[in-house]
């Protein structure tokens, strides 16, 4: 029996820590959901943002939304991209053909409105039918198990059908009374060339429509004869393999490029300056970003997209003329990921340039150089510079700061990187040697940027960095040099005043700190504080054997991160923490997994985010020959995650009744200081700082 289907619009599951979560589902999704009395237990298929698919469980109901857990990950082979271009007609029949092409795993449908055809839709009622179409092609592809929901584009023109097909591998042109000789490519030359004879010279209406005729919508049944194949070359005269996609985007192009942990925001316009042009060839109008890996990542991915929106509007890939990917490499899995992403970018279009940059391009990068001539590998400390130098005219001057990515399109939850590069060594990791050795941005920039954030309107500001904790603005040894606790005792002050009269000032949150890091003086400034330096703290535990620890190359052992802990809570009552575990490490024996079930639980954590332990090419731990059976791994794992479910259920219990600060986000929601997600007081505005209950 196969699994029933849903479609997210706005959430990626590998972008889900916590091992239960909600889906986000539609409005109508969700009443499906109830019609189909679906139990827990049972098991759904989803397909993510980002078209990934997945099998999941579900665990609970909050609110008749189901609550689930990913039991497995399922394949995503590629399949040919089919668009369906569909004339409009009378009647349901376009109903009919989404439906039934849908079941045959058409991909995307293009209505087409021509000169002479019978159905005028205005705006407003092309809007309507469209917006129906696509329900039509989501319930179709729920009831028929496909594992991506087809795009309906809205009506366009046949000259715009035309361009949204220029680039496509194959063409396949139903033409009915066709003569015995006929081949697409006289259709294309004779096509203009009439219209334009007897239009005088007016605009090309495109080469497809029948002469004399009427626009008909390309009806399966009643096709007479098929006049052949185009295959467009390229520019230089040689074959691609793009495959044809819709020239307007569909419902999810906007969210698409994020797979499993990538990331696109939605489309935005320039910000102002004029538009540059590539090396002198032709002005970039669009741009995508699509982003891997950790929050260093995000923050680094929406730079550029600021920059970027500066001379151009983010769009999908489709469309796009530059891509920028912004790779990760710190698992087996991660790098898999990066690999894929780059591809998809690739065929997304046949003319993009496509700039990666990130850790994986620094630890390979003649193998993304060797994918395809459209392919240049960029540094992270070179992105900014190669950004610039693809333009005739740069907006910013040398030394100038980069844009702020705060508003539409961007984070709620402003992040900025003070740091980057990683002294330590752990035997799992390559991080290292793809960021190099720590470096800290000088205190006066961080502040500059920071306040800049507040001045905008942004009330909560991550601090991010590759070893965070290791921040020093001058030299190591030098006693007067800040380190993370000064940094954030003068952003309170440089931000202080920095909000409208009756707005909470702005709040900092530390991303992800080594226990190690963690001194007495960013104890004492998150003691008092106040909240704002969010009294949460990220401290990855990775191990609770001392043994594993050890073998890990981690800088401490298990008695040393419970008492850090204890010492915390004593210190600060209202702490919330959160943590990683590896689980299944080469050599893990079942007695040391349950050393580190227990220290887990002595930590209380509010979030456990549990990782099955993925290889790594080129690190120690994954040269060793004790590996754990993936199926142990995985179970381990599933271990982990119960036991966060449960310690995240007892810290929200024991935090009932009491009051937090929380950042309104999308979506009706909104973050705690201590990193619980609650509904968003009614008509509060995305952005603001308001008082919750929990």
């Amino acid at each position: 029996m196969s699994l029933q289907h849903f479609y997210l619009h706005d959430q990626v599951l590998a972008d889900e820590g916590a091992p239960t979560f909600p889906l986000r589902l539609s409005p109508d999704d969700a009443k499906h959901a109830r019609v189909l009395r679906l139990a827990p237990g049972e098991h759904i298929a989803v397909v993510d943002a980002a078209q990934d698919y997945f099998e999941c469980e579900i665990a609970a109901f909050d609110d008749a939304v189901p609550v689930v857990r990913i039991a497995q990950r399922l394949d995503d082979e590629e399949r040919p991209l089919v668009m369906l271009v569909q004339g409009l007609a009378k009647g349901d029949k376009m109903e009919t053909v989404i439906r039934h092409a849908t079941e045959l795993g058409v991909s995307a449908f293009v209505p087409m409105a021509c000169e002479r055809s019978i159905v005028r839709l205005d705006a407003r009622k092309a809007a309507a039918r469209t917006q129906r179409w696509r329900a039509i092609a989501k319930s179709a592809a729920m009831q028929s198990g496909q594992r991506a929901c087809p795009e309906v584009g809205e009506p366009m023109a046949l000259a715009d059908v035309c361009a949204s097909l220029a680039h496509a591998t194959a063409v396949l042109v139903c033409w009915e009374e066709a003569p015995l000789d006929a081949r697409i490519e006289k259709a294309l030359e004779r096509g203009p060339r009439e219209r334009a004879h007897r239009r005088g010279g007016g605009p090309r209406r495109g080469p497809f429509a029948k002469r004399g005729g009427r626009a008909s919508g390309l009806q399966p049944a009643c096709v007479a004869r098929v006049a052949g194949l185009v295959h467009p070359a390229n520019r230089d005269g040689r074959h691609r393999g793009s495959r044809a996609r819709p020239a307007r985007a569909g419902p999810h192009d906007a969210r698409r490029a994020r797979s499993a942990g990538t990331h696109v925001r939605p489309c935005r316009k320039p910000s102002r300056g004029s538009r540059g042009r590539v090396r002198g060839r032709r002005a970039i109008v669009n741009f995508a970003v699509v982003n891997l890996g950790c929050k260093v990542n995000r923050v680094e991915s929406d730079d550029a997209a600021a920059r970027l929106a500066l001379r151009g509007v983010e769009t999908p890939e489709a469309s796009a003329d530059l891509i920028v990917v912004n790779t990760c490499t710190v698992t087996g899995e991660a790098e898999k990921k990066t690999r894929k992403a780059v591809r998809r970018a690739l065929r997304a279009n046949d003319h993009a340039r496509v700039l990666v940059t990130g850790c994986a391009a620094a630890i390979d990068a003649a193998f993304y150089e060797a994918l395809d001539e459209r392919v240049s590998v960029v540094g992270k400390a070179q992105l900014a510079q190669a950004i610039d130098a693809l333009f005739d005219e740069a907006p910013f001057s040398p030394g100038e700061d980069a844009p702020l990515h705060i508003g539409s399109g961007f984070r709620t939850r402003v992040g900025v990187k003070v740091q980057d590069g990683c002294d330590n060594a752990c035997t799992y990791c390559i991080v290292h040697v793809a960021r190099g050795r720590a470096t800290s941005r000088p205190a006066d920039d961080v502040v500059r940027e920071c306040a800049a954030y507040a001045r905008a309107g942004a009330r909560e500001i991550v601090l991010t960095g590759i070893n965070l904790g290791s921040y020093c603005d001058g030299g190591r040894r030098d006693p007067s040099a800040i380190r993370l606790a000064a940094l954030l005792r003068r952003l309170l002050d440089e931000t202080a005043d920095l909000h409208a009269p009756g707005e909470a000032p702005a709040r900092f949150r530390v991303s992800s700190i080594e226990p190690r890091d963690v001194d007495d003086a960013l104890v004492d400034l998150l003691a008092s504080a106040d909240g704002r330096v969010c009294r949460h703290l990220h401290l990855p535990l990775q191990a609770g054997s001392s043994k594993v620890l050890r073998e890990m190359a981690r800088p401490y052992d298990a008695e040393r991160f419970v008492a850090l802990v204890e010492r915390l809570y004593r210190r600060i009552p209202q702490l919330a923490l959160s943590t990683d575990i590896i689980a299944g490490f080469p050599g893990e024996t079942d007695a040391e997994f349950q050393e580190t079930l227990d220290v887990a639980r002595a930590c209380r954590f509010a979030k456990i985010h549990a990782f099955p332990y993925s290889p790594r090419a080129g690190t120690p731990a994954a040269a060793r020959a004790d590996q754990v059976p993936p199926a142990v791994k995985e179970g381990r794992a599933a271990m982990l995650r119960a036991l966060g479910d449960e310690l995240r259920a007892s810290e929200r219990a024991r935090r009932a009744g009491t009051v937090e600060l929380a950042l309104v986000e999308e979506g009706g929601v909104a973050m705690t200081e201590s990193y619980f997600e609650v509904p968003a007081p009614a008509g509060a505005a995305p952005g603001a700082l308001v008082e919750v209950t929990l």
